[in-house]
């Protein structure tokens, strides 16, 4: 029977949506501004595209999906979660549940099969945030029961947001407005693309009206610049404008034949689409640029010695650039990266007979990297067991390429009130190095951290299990205090250079780091250790860091989504050990008298009649003085990052647990 029709003014759902509503996938109630832009500060962005709205299917499934998350889903993909149990809420991942059963030892994150917005399985490593992520949601199911961070329903599609191609609004923009649009593009791509100069980029806009070839490029320049500004209510809307006519003009012929442009095209296009939310769709594009280098012979220092000086430079850069980003992308996905040299990256770094400015610093650091981060992928994807030599072993690697390619003015940025475009982008490029460092000390070591709680929640849960001591790997509190440090500093960092006025809106890479922080954070104070109250401040900024991105970038929001359930998860938690201890000494005490003092501009209040009620009425922060003053052990000379607010001294690096031997003081001390 078909269902009646329903009149304008009783309908649900809007008749239009906004474009940032539509981007994000947001429920629009079509106001001017509606209340999802309200709630992000971006009324000035909330517009209307004119002409006939298409027509769509729609069904009760779908409804609940665009209410309940930012992921964008086509009815098939619904219908596919509906149809495969292994996909299903009622039945997630059993395989990861069994692990969990089987004891602390076998527990580790697996790799999954993810589904895309076409409902395509695609698929994400074991080191990759998103199996750590679905790995803690069937821990803390375990040990404290449903809770709005473990009921999620569509935990196993990967959120990708859509962009619109049709329905922008035109766009024109004097020489004044692309300045800054290029301007954003280097602070964004600092560290990560080394392609251009700024005075080669002036040199190409000036002149659009009279090239071809190079205008494809110039558009995803200003796609790249405009998804960072905000000074334009519709900065968003253009730099999807941008990014549709570059990407028309790159697959126009440009796959016949391989070329640096072609090359510079796909990466320019990746970069854009991660800050976009579409990592399936960048992967793919970083593919095509790693086959036409490989075809062009960028990866084999052999080919460079007959070039000349100006060609070799180019060649050099886009090589350098393809590698960065392609193994930065590869490490959060824990995908095999598409641009591995058959030669070591130092070989290539040699031919470098350019002066190293500082500017470029960074480049060259993330390079030098590149090697050991395929290294640790390759390492934990094979590992079966925890190798505690075979770990400290590329620690020491990743020690002796910090003493190498990290100069003194890389670790220490002193930033003032009034900050010039260069050394903002020097500053934000020292910041994706460290940071770039920090996450790969957390991958390497997170396995042993994962033991390490693990092994103590499974010691509550059974109070008569005694786990064996010799089972355990060697120094695995200290590199388990290892994985906690790099999370810290990382998050820190972060904290730091926002305060500092020194994040920009879009950050596509750095976003995907804070989170894998967040999640080792969150985890470590789940399980109870007896943390400092720089673990629980960390915890605080990275959420802060994802807040202020989410204002540009779906995904920053779902992470910090994510990560906020997990904060009600672990204050959830901790009342419940409170109840416990409080029911455990019950038989020796009454509470007699309980006084509530009601104030004049409060209503009349009911007094609590158990000490469990009374419980209830502590807020987060009582729940936290409380929880340090339970566990008098937290460290009192951590080696942490520093900041002079004095000079808004930026510390970028820091001594770690490894090579540090004041980290005998860790948190783990006396355990």
């Amino acid at each position: 029977m078909p269902r009646p029709r329903i009149r304008i003014e009783d309908r649900q759902r809007a008749v239009k949506a906004c474009i940032p509503c539509k981007s994000s996938k947001k429920r629009c109630d079509s106001k001017t501004p509606c209340s999802p832009c309200v709630r992000r500060s971006s009324e000035q962005a909330c517009v209307y595209t004119e002409g006939r709205q298409k027509k769509r299917r729609t069904s009760y499934t779908a409804s609940q999906l665009d209410e309940d998350t930012t992921v964008s889903q086509h009815s098939e993909t619904i219908n596919f979660l509906a149809q495969h149990d292994s996909f299903s809420s009622d039945n997630p991942h059993r395989h990861v549940q069994d692990q969990i059963n089987n004891g602390p030892g076998n527990s580790a994150p697996r790799s999954r099969l993810l589904l895309n917005s076409k409902g395509e399985k695609v698929y994400v490593g074991n080191a990759a945030a998103l199996a750590f992520l679905q790995f803690l949601r069937q821990i803390l199911s375990k040990h404290m029961g449903p809770s709005h961070f473990t009921e999620n329903r569509l935990g196993n599609v990967m959120l990708e947001a859509q962009i619109p191609g049709e329905g922008l609004p035109d766009f024109e923009e004097d020489v004044e407005q692309k300045r800054v649009l290029v301007d954003n593009f280097f602070l964004a791509s600092s560290g990560i693309l080394d392609l251009y100069t700024r005075s080669e980029v002036y040199e190409l806009f000036t002149d659009m009206d009279n090239m071809n070839e190079s205008k494809g490029l110039l558009y995803l320049v200003f796609a790249i610049g405009g998804q960072c500004r905000v000074s334009s209510p519709l900065s968003l809307n253009y730099s999807q404008r941008y990014f549709t006519h570059g990407q028309r003009i790159a697959f126009e012929g440009m796959l016949e034949d391989p070329s640096i442009r072609l090359i510079h095209s796909f990466l320019l296009m990746a970069f854009y689409l991660l800050g976009a939310c579409r990592r399936n769709a960048a992967f793919m594009y970083l593919g095509i640029a790693a086959r036409a280098a490989h075809a062009l012979g960028l990866h084999d220092a052999d080919q460079y010695s007959s070039l000349t000086r100006s060609e070799k430079s180019l060649r050099l850069r886009t090589w350098k650039s393809l590698r960065i980003l392609d193994v930065m992308t590869s490490s959060i996905l824990a995908r095999p990266s598409a641009s591995l040299s058959t030669r070591p990256d130092t070989a290539i770094a040699k031919i470098n007979s350019d002066d190293r400015t500082m500017l470029k610093t960074a480049t060259n650091a993330n390079f030098e990297i590149c090697s050991i981060i395929e290294e640790v992928l390759q390492y934990i994807s094979q590992q079966s067991t925890l190798d505690s030599e075979s770990t400290q072993g590329l620690l020491q690697k990743l020690s002796t390429w910090s003493a190498t390619n990290l100069s003194p003015e890389m670790r220490i940025c002193s930033v003032g009130t009034s900050i010039g475009s260069s050394e903002h982008e020097k500053v934000l490029g020292n910041i994706h190095t460290a940071c770039l460092y920090y996450f790969t000390v957390m991958l390497l070591t997170r396995p042993f951290l994962i033991r390490y709680l693990m092994s103590r929640l499974s010691t509550k849960s059974n109070s008569g299990m005694n786990i064996g001591s010799n089972s355990e790997p060697a120094n695995l509190s200290d590199l388990a205090q290892v994985s906690i440090d790099v999370a810290v500093y990382m998050a820190q960092t972060c904290q730091n250079a926002m305060s500092a006025g020194l994040i920009i809106d879009n950050m596509c890479i750095l976003k995907a780091w804070v989170f894998a922080a967040g999640l080792v954070l969150g985890f470590t104070l789940f399980a109870n250790i007896e943390v400092s109250s720089e673990v629980e401040n960390a915890f605080t900024g990275v959420r802060d860091v994802l807040k202020k991105l989410s204002h540009q970038s779906p995904q920053a929001e779902h992470y910090h989504d994510v990560l906020s359930s997990f904060s009600e998860a672990i204050i959830k938690r901790r009342k419940q050990i409170a109840q416990e201890r409080r029911r455990a000494t019950s038989q020796y005490v009454d509470r007699i008298l309980v006084l509530d003092v009601q104030n004049d501009q409060q209503q009349q209040q009911t007094s609590p009649i158990s000490a469990d009620a009374d419980f209830s009425r502590i807020d987060a922060d009582s729940i936290e003085n409380w929880w340090n003053s339970e566990f008098p052990f937290a460290p009192e000379n951590a080696d942490v990052l520093t900041a002079d607010w004095d000079a808004f001294a930026l510390q970028i690096s820091e001594n770690f647990a490894f090579d540090n031997e004041a980290a005998s003081r860790g948190l783990f001390e006396g355990m």
